[in-house]
C-alpha cells in the first residue's frame, strides 16, 4: 500500500511539474507575441502619422526616429527570441542546459526597448499638442482642451488664465 502511495505521489508531482512548465512557457510566449504585435502596430501608427500629419519641428523628427528605432529593435529581438526558444527547449529536455542567459538578456532588452518606444510616443503626443510650448511660456497658446486641463490641474502664478 505504501509503495502505491509513493507512485501516486510521484505521478501527481510529475503532472504538476509538467503543468507548471507548460503554463510558464505559454506565458512567456504570449508575452513575446504581445510585444511583437504591439510593436508592429506602433510602427504602423508612427508611419501613418508621419505620412498624414507630418512633423512640425526638428525635435519631432528625432522623437519619431527614436520611437521607430525602439520598436524596430523590439520586433527584431522578439522574432529572434521566438526562433531560439525551440532550440533552448530542446537543450533543456536533453539536460544540457537549464537557463539561457543570452535569451534572458535579449528578453529584457526587448521589454526595455518597447517601454522606451511607448514613452517616446507619449512625448510625441504631448509635443504635438503643444504641451511643452505652453509649459515653457512660449507665446504659442491655443484655446484647446489640453491647455484648459493643464490650467486647472497645475495652477501656478506663472500661468495666466485668459
Amino acid at each position: 500500500m505504501e509503495s502505491s502511495d509513493k507512485e501516486d505521489y510521484k505521478a501527481k508531482e510529475k503532472a504538476f511539474y509538467s503543468a507548471m512548465i507548460s503554463a510558464w512557457l505559454t506565458t512567456r510566449l504570449e508575452r513575446d507575441k504581445q510585444l511583437l504585435g504591439l510593436s508592429v502596430t506602433a510602427i504602423g501608427l508612427l508611419v501613418t502619422l508621419l505620412r498624414t500629419v507630418g512633423v512640425s519641428s526638428p525635435l519631432q523628427i528625432i522623437l519619431f526616429g527614436l520611437a521607430l528605432f525602439a520598436f524596430l529593435i523590439t520586433v527584431v529581438l522578439v522574432i529572434y527570441i521566438l526562433g531560439e526558444n525551440s532550440t533552448h527547449i530542446e537543450k533543456i529536455l536533453g539536460g544540457s542546459e537549464i537557463e539561457s542567459r543570452k535569451l534572458m538578456c535579449l528578453d529584457k532588452t526587448a521589454g526595455i526597448s518597447f517601454v522606451v518606444g511607448m514613452v517616446l510616443i507619449v512625448i510625441i503626443g504631448m509635443d504635438s499638442a503643444g504641451f511643452f510650448q505652453f509649459l515653457c511660456g512660449n507665446d504659442v497658446y491655443s484655446d484647446s482642451l489640453l491647455c484648459k486641463i493643464v490650467l486647472k490641474v497645475l495652477p501656478n502664478k506663472h500661468f495666466t488664465m485668459p
